[in-house]
């Protein structure tokens, strides 16, 4: 648990990301960063520092924090997602979502994952995804409806 006034920053904080104030949130998760520190706040200020200021190592970093001190919460799988999505990393984010789901079936990150979609395993896994046997049999088993 945090102390009063951590709670209440943090309270504060995500309430202004719930109304798109990223950056409001990110000055209250700073200062109840600097009073005290809890997984939840470690994953609200990596989420805003990679949101907001584009520091996605940085923010990776303390969200991978977040995940090893409290493992079975979602919402930590699903904020290193959507930092790991800002940085043009959408395998990545796809692995993080998949994670998250093992612990706990969560809608946000279902939502997530489908809004990301996903490709079709290919025909043959061993050639590559461009290797034109893969793409020819994937274009006539999906004329076929067999995909």
């Amino acid at each position: 648990m945090l102390p009063g006034d951590a709670d209440a920053l943090l309270k504060k904080g995500i309430e202004a990301l719930e109304n798109g104030h990223e950056h409001l949130a990110l000055t209250c998760f700073e200062q109840a960063a600097q009073i005290a520190n809890s997984p939840l706040l470690a994953s609200y200020l990596g989420y805003c520092r990679g949101i907001v200021r584009g520091e996605y190592s940085e923010a990776c970093a303390m969200l991978e924090g977040a995940i090893s001190q409290d493992p079975r919460n979602p919402l930590h799988y699903l904020h290193l997602a959507r930092v790991l999505i800002a940085s043009g990393d959408k395998r990545k984010a796809i692995e993080a979502l998949r994670r998250g789901l093992q612990f706990s079936s969560n809608d946000a990150l279902c939502a997530e994952l489908d809004s990301l979609g996903t490709r079709i395993a290919p025909v043959f896994p061993s050639l590559g995804r461009c290797h034109p046997l893969n793409r020819f049999l994937g274009k006539v088993f999906s004329k076929l409806g067999m995909r």
